[in-house]
């Protein structure tokens, strides 16, 4: 899950992230995912990074976790529909 620190920032800055980590994910396999793949893109230091999450293990789990539940809103919407 993220820190406090992340939950902070500009949401801008916060999804300029995410977008980044997201397409990291989406493209890759989890093992050839990298802190440095997704600072370069986001254009910020690895120590932000570390601010943000502990590691990548918990910004997968976050991004995971936030897809799911949008799924779940989404889908609750469709079944109201029906």
């Amino acid at each position: 899950m993220p820190k406090q620190m992340f939950l902070n920032i500009k949401e801008d800055k916060r999804q300029r992230f995410l977008d980044a980590a997201m397409s990291e994910f989406t493209s890759k396999s989890f093992e050839q995912v990298s802190v440095n793949s997704i600072i370069k893109k986001v254009g910020i230091s690895r120590g932000s990074f570390y601010t943000y999450f502990d590691d990548l293990e918990s910004l997968f789990n976050y991004l995971f976790q936030s897809v799911k539940e949008e799924r779940f809103k989404y889908a609750k919407t469709q079944i109201f529909f029906l």
